[in-house]
């Protein structure tokens, strides 16, 4: 249970913000995400912190239960995908990016899934 505390303290912080960033300052989310087309190195590096941080959290936190604590789950395995994608497909993954930040509202939508998620994990690390 402590380390699903933690993880949700860590994540729900750092998705409320993320969640935030996007809705308030698409248009930086936008440049970054068209940044990584040019800048090969960046999309490696965040592949491979996809990957460590997903496969860390799905080995020491891979609970399958009706609770709170699967969210933390499938971040892990998420996370754990979008690295391999990263790392093995970055021009498709760079790619669809693109297209999600060219599609109306999209992006937005994801920060505001993101804030959702933060939120719940911050209710659940902090005050539950």
């Amino acid at each position: 249970m402590q380390t699903s505390l933690f993880l949700a303290q860590v994540f729900g912080l750092a998705y409320t913000i993320i969640g935030l960033g996007i809705i308030f300052n698409n248009k930086h989310y936008t440049k970054m995400i068209e940044e990584l087309r040019t800048s090969a190195h960046y999309s490696y590096l965040g592949g491979v912190a996809a990957f460590v941080v997903g496969f860390a959290i799905i080995t020491y936190h891979n609970i399958w239960i009706s609770g709170w604590e699967v969210i933390i789950t499938i971040l892990g395995w998420a996370a754990l995908i979008k690295g391999i994608l990263l790392l093995a497909l970055p021009q498709y993954i760079i790619d669809l990016s693109i297209k999600i930040t060219k599609t109306k509202n999209l992006l937005t939508a994801f920060g505001g899934l993101a804030l959702i998620i933060g939120l719940v994990l911050v209710y659940f690390g902090f005050f539950a």
